[in-house]
């Protein structure tokens, strides 16, 4: 509970407004956001034994282990790959953020999420969000603990699946939960693990801090053992879920960077490269 209340503690003496004032830059907007999100994690930790968000119910397997049904409420039609979660946590924690939570949900500038968002609220049981939640978070530290590729890289298998203990974060002001999908301010708004990307990244401790890829990148070229776990992030699945179009582009980029922040090498118990 230690990290817990600091992040708690933290958020109050800050309390920065979701949108950040109508002068603020978009930076400073999406750093609010998060800087609120990582606050609603921490308090949803407090009230569920310390642990953080994970969709997983140990009682419910399907014959598919990479489909997890996750459980009740508002995940009820939920019935999606494991991963999926890392697009939709925030519906778990959703009591927490606010009715709707597009103002802290949404980044500036993302101007898909935001017409999904008033397309879909109220009419749908998962809500979309800017924000991406760190794979790390919900699967078992040995997952990360060196290269996988081909079937060990599947995560909705039960050997992968764990309830993370917040206090369990190494390194709270260097491991990453939550991240832009996206930068939104970048003239193609690359995804997050391009190199020439410069999204905004909330951390474990509260704080947030700004991607320096190119810096990741040059790092990983000299010593591999830094590389993110799984090598290159690619999902095929956005599409078929509504995380993807032609406004985004995501989908051509791929499986071609490093997944910094969402496949850390040792997942809770590593640190990001920042």
């Amino acid at each position: 509970m230690v990290i817990v209340l600091a992040v708690i503690v933290a958020a109050v003496a800050v309390m920065l407004p979701a949108k950040g004032g109508s002068g603020s830059s978009p930076r400073t907007r999406s750093m609010s956001n998060l800087h609120q999100l990582t606050t609603v994690i921490a308090l949803y930790a407090s009230d569920n034994g310390d642990l953080l968000p994970n969709p997983f119910d140990a009682t419910v397997r399907n014959a598919e282990p990479w489909q997890i049904y996750v459980g009740k409420g508002s995940w009820e039609e939920a019935n999606v790959p494991a991963d999926s979660c890392s697009y939709y946590w925030a519906t778990l924690v959703a009591p927490y953020i606010g009715v709707p939570p597009v103002d802290s949900s949404v980044a500036p500038l993302d101007t898909h999420s935001e017409k999904r968002f008033a397309a879909e609220w109220g009419t749908k049981a998962l809500i979309p969000t800017s924000y991406w939640y760190s794979a790390t978070a919900y699967y078992n530290p040995s997952r990360f603990a060196g290269p996988q590729t081909g079937s060990t890289a599947v995560g909705g298998v039960w050997e992968n699946i764990r309830r993370n203990p917040y206090d369990e974060v190494t390194h709270p002001g260097l491991k990453a939960l939550l991240f832009e999908k996206q930068d939104f301010r970048h003239a193609r708004k690359v995804l997050f693990a391009h190199p020439e990307a410069d999204a905004v990244i909330g951390m474990a401790d509260g704080s947030c801090r700004t991607s320096r890829n190119d810096e990741s990148m040059d790092a990983i070229q000299q010593d591999p053992a830094l590389a993110p776990s799984g090598g290159n992030w690619a999902d095929p699945t956005l599409a078929e879920y509504g995380m993807d179009s032609k406004e985004e582009g995501l989908a051509e980029q791929q499986g071609l960077y490093p997944a910094f922040y969402h496949w850390t090498r040792d997942g809770i118990h590593g640190r990001d490269l920042l």
